[in-house]
């Protein structure tokens, strides 16, 4: 079965360069919030909060960037400050 992970890519100001990106992920879905079974038929939602990728990246005054999103991964990547640094349950949430 296919793992799916979430990127991040940083911009130049103007939105139309591409100085960086990455994939983040772990050993589960990340970012998803869909059961796929890959067979080309539609996605299931697995709850429903109006979209199926729920996470948020957000920007304040200081220009820190705050990300927050679901992730099926026991192993997800999360910095010492993570609010939620551990799976619980089928879905969890990580924010770095």
């Amino acid at each position: 079965m296919e793992v799916l992970t979430s990127s991040s890519a940083k911009l130049n100001a103007g939105g139309t360069d591409l100085l960086a990106s990455t994939y983040i992920g772990g050993s589960g879905d990340d970012g998803l919030n869909v059961d796929d079974d890959f067979s080309g038929e539609t996605l299931t939602l697995k709850y429903n909060y109006g979209d199926n990728a729920r996470s948020e990246i957000l920007l304040d005054n200081d220009h820190n960037v705050y990300v927050a999103a679901a992730t099926q991964s026991s192993s997800f990547p999360v910095t010492g400050s993570a609010v939620k640094s551990s799976l619980s349950g089928t879905q969890g949430r990580s924010r770095f």
